[in-house]
């Protein structure tokens, strides 16, 4: 049986994407084929690390089990999911307070723009914080790409050094709305760009990268 890339229909990421560091055909090739699809086993929740195709073809062929391909099995749950419970109270507090550290304005920026985020795309603390709760922690960002896809968003992980260490790396979901808005714990780049002044770094020692169909690339970040 030939497995099934896009489970989408034309109008859950019928948009024009404007944002500055992506192009729309990006962030729609993210919705309907992204490279996480190919690096995350949904059916054991586990990220692999780097794209196989052994991981593209259990997600995109039948499983009797779940008697769909684990990608429409996944689009299915998370959709029916968030119908019928919306964000709960655990999918919120895991949203809510889930921080890395070291990134004090950045964490001041996100909690600041929670309640409104919550209020008028609840879509989006849902991806962040249902993510978290299906898989462990370090893997969540990109399951989180693959939830988004069930909203129509286009999800990206976003990673960064440690500003206190960077030999240390740390990854983060960044959910891409249809009119270019940004949510996620980086969203802020200016925020960003305070946490790694106030660690005596610069935003070229110490970018912010965007993984794109499996290539970290540097996002534009404003001047200190």
């Amino acid at each position: 049986m030939a497995g099934e890339i896009n489970c989408l229909d034309k109008e859950d990421w019928s948009s024009d994407f404007s944002h500055s560091d992506l192009d729309p055909e990006k962030c729609v090739c993210q919705i309907v084929f992204p490279y996480e699809l190919g690096q995350f086993d949904i059916k054991d929740m586990d990220d692999k690390g780097y794209f196989l195709w052994s991981v593209l073809k259990k997600n995109t062929a039948y499983d009797p089990e779940l008697g769909t391909t684990p990608n429409r099995w996944l689009i299915n749950y998370v959709r029916e999911d968030f119908e019928k419970n919306g964000v709960n109270d655990d999918v919120e507090h895991v949203a809510r307070t889930w921080a890395p550290g070291h990134w004090r304005n950045s964490e001041k920026s996100y909690q600041e723009s929670f309640d409104e985020w919550l209020e008028k795309h609840p879509e989006v603390i849902y991806i962040r914080g249902k993510a978290s709760l299906m898989t462990y922690g370090q893997a969540a960002p990109q399951l989180s790409v693959l939830i988004a896809r069930a909203f129509g968003r286009a999800g990206f992980v976003m990673g960064a050094n440690y500003p206190n260490n960077p030999t240390g790396w740390h990854e983060e979901i960044s959910v891409v709305m249809p009119d270019g808005s940004e949510f996620g714990f980086w969203a802020d780049r200016e925020a960003y760009v305070q946490d790694v002044t106030e660690w005596g770094w610069t935003p070229e020692q110490l970018p912010l990268y965007m993984f794109e169909g499996g290539v970290w690339k540097p996002v534009q970040l404003p001047s200190p």
